[in-house]
């Protein structure tokens, strides 16, 4: 598995090695939800960098994971915020 270059780096990434330049900072931000997940830290910013790995654009979605989340631990969310964020009050 060694010779498999990906699978090396981000092995060595989950063994708290960083690697450098533009390849070492996108195996670090693929890995760090798997570390998150492995220390059973499953939190709003494990689900936001999950979705931040995968490369799609998302700012809408990170909206709406905020307002289930915030309505999940019992806050009034109104539907709009699922489209438009957080209100300022």
């Amino acid at each position: 598995m060694s010779t498999l270059s990906f699978i090396r780096d981000a092995g060595s990434s989950l063994d708290g090695f960083g690697g450098g330049g533009a390849y070492g900072a996108i195996t670090e931000e693929i890995t760090k939800p798997l570390k998150q997940a492995a220390q059973g830290e499953v939190d709003k910013a494990l689900v936001k960098s999950v979705i931040g790995a995968t490369g799609i654009p998302s700012t809408q979605i990170n909206r709406a994971v905020d307002a289930a989340w915030r309505q999940s631990e019992g806050e009034d969310v109104s539907p709009l915020e699922y489209l438009l964020g957080k209100s300022k009050k």
